[in-house]
């Protein structure tokens, strides 16, 4: 069976293509190494959703980092605050004289 080009609407001319390219990587469900070429315009799909899944998996770690920080935030601020009323106010730093 020929494969059809997308863009010529003829038959595929392959590696004298710019769009042909070789995929590498790893099955995501078996892990077995994958080298295969193939037109981009093929695997645009793909890789889009490969994409949006990386996304979704960075915006979780992000999720999962910023609540690590706000509870240690929050941790920390007990004892932040019983330390405010010795800290001096600004108004008791004194004057600060600057030069032109």
């Amino acid at each position: 069976m020929t494969k059809l080009c997308p863009l010529l609407k003829s038959e595929c001319i392959e590696h004298q293509c710019n769009f042909y390219i070789q995929l590498l990587g790893s099955h995501p469900q078996t892990g077995v190494p994958v080298s295969e070429f193939d037109c981009a315009i093929k695997w645009l799909p793909i890789l889009l959703i490969e994409g949006a899944k990386e996304t979704r998996q960075a915006a979780g770690a992000i999720e999962s980092f910023r609540n690590e920080v706000v509870a240690a935030n929050s941790r920390q601020d007990l004892p932040t605050i019983s330390l405010l009323p010795s800290m001096p106010l600004p108004q008791q730093l004194g004057s600060v004289k600057r030069e032109r």
